[in-house]
């Protein structure tokens, strides 16, 4: 069971500048990996435009980037000119929402930068699209659109391991569970606001995930419906919930990528 753009009183004809962010947060080419972490932790964005001194669009930097960077060995100081990712989906402002939903669930990308011509105007996330959604009815209980099986980790797992898994897997958060319990959730960020605590030590790499996993988390049931779970996540400001049954047992994991699925 689906649910259509036109629902939320949306127009999948009209172009998806409309919908997105007018003024984005984005980071010069000249520059440092470190200048970007720190905007993103300041500003709670985890993927930041890269852009030249007369706002040409470069690439991009991510929170999973940075973890992946890190753990190639590579110089933090270096210029975003040197390490932003240039293979990147890009949006023009005159697409329509129609074509930039179904880029989204054919691309599994998060977001998109907007570009006229070579210069960044806007950018647009899933949760864009989401949010519009937190006051319709679906009629889809949250059971029908969460994964089910998310992968998870322990919390005995080393902050190596785990960085390794948010990198490989391109996951932005991982629920943590003792048996089939929810324990806590850690997510790329977390991670990366650990390691420029610690100053990007080596040392915190064999330390165990229990020290820095967020325990107090958020969660919902399986059976309410899916706006609920949007109103959720959408006053927490997090990309994910876990679910779970009356025991805390792990039931599935919803995101905002499940839930850009169930709108046509």
């Amino acid at each position: 069971m689906s649910i259509e753009l036109e629902k939320a009183g949306l127009d999948r004809s009209q172009p998806i500048i409309r919908y997105s962010q007018s003024h984005p947060i984005y980071c010069d080419e000249t520059e440092t990996t470190q200048q970007s972490i720190e905007r993103m932790l300041k500003t709670g964005h985890r993927r930041l435009p890269v852009v030249t001194r007369k706002h040409e669009f470069v690439g991009m930097i991510t929170v999973t980037d940075v973890l992946d960077l890190f753990l190639r060995g590579q110089q933090l100081n270096d210029k975003l000119s040197l390490v932003a990712n240039r293979d990147v989906l890009t949006s023009k402002p005159t697409d329509s929402l129609g074509v930039v939903l179904q880029k989204f669930k054919l691309s599994r990308k998060g977001a998109f930068p907007i570009l006229e011509g070579r210069k960044l105007v806007s950018i647009v996330s899933e949760r864009d699209i989401v949010y519009q959604f937190k006051n319709v009815d679906f009629g889809i209980k949250v059971e029908e659109a969460m994964t089910k099986k998310p992968l998870v980790l322990k919390p005995t797992v080393r902050i190596l391991d785990a960085m390794k898994s948010v990198v490989n897997s391109h996951y932005r958060r991982l629920p943590i569970v003792d048996g089939k319990k929810l324990v806590g959730i850690i997510t790329a960020t977390d991670l990366m606001a650990y390691l420029k605590a610690k100053n990007f030590s080596p040392t915190i790499l064999d330390e165990e995930l229990e020290k820095i996993m967020i325990q107090s988390v958020q969660t919902i049931s399986k059976d309410i419906d899916l706006h609920e779970a949007i109103q959720a996540i959408s006053k927490k400001e997090i990309g994910g919930i876990p679910v779970v049954d009356g025991n805390n047992h792990l039931e599935g994991l919803l995101t905002e990528r499940d839930i850009l699925d169930e709108i046509v």
